[in-house]
């Protein structure tokens, strides 16, 4: 089993890098080419913190305790500005430019809903994940 250790190593794991996606055509270079977005996987210590940020406590139940429900749509928000390298989102111009005060809330008036359902599906097969239709095509396989 010492041998097989060296595959666990962090310095011996592949990195996953970065990808370059489509997101929308509706944002082009000065010469009209579409401008792709980059992103990158975070780690499931990164997405569990992410996670846990976006609960919220919604009151008691009948025996006293707390009730808390996750908030899927400021998690998929999170998610996407954690995920998303370029165009860098945190930027002041940029910001400004939308009239946005954080990245979650700038992604958001940035793309159309098909746009960002998309983008976060990407977002979410990159880091891993299985969406519903490769989840599909490895039963029918």
């Amino acid at each position: 089993m010492a041998e097989t250790l060296y595959a666990f190593m962090r310095e011996n794991v592949k990195a996953v890098g970065e990808k370059l996606i489509p997101v929308s055509d509706r944002f082009v270079d000065e010469d009209g080419n579409v401008v792709n977005w980059k992103i990158r996987a975070i780690t499931a210590d990164m997405n569990q913190k992410i996670r846990r940020s976006c609960v919220k406590r919604t009151g008691t139940n009948k025996a006293g305790q707390p009730v808390e429900r996750r908030d899927d749509d400021l998690y998929q928000a999170k998610l996407a500005t954690a995920c998303i390298v370029e165009p860098n989102l945190s930027d002041t111009k940029l910001l400004d430019s939308w009239g946005a005060d954080c990245a979650e809330t700038l992604i958001r008036q940035m793309l159309l809903p098909g746009e960002f359902d998309g983008l976060v599906m990407k977002i979410i097969e990159f880091c891993g994940f299985k969406t519903e239709e490769k989840e599909i095509e490895e039963v029918k396989n």
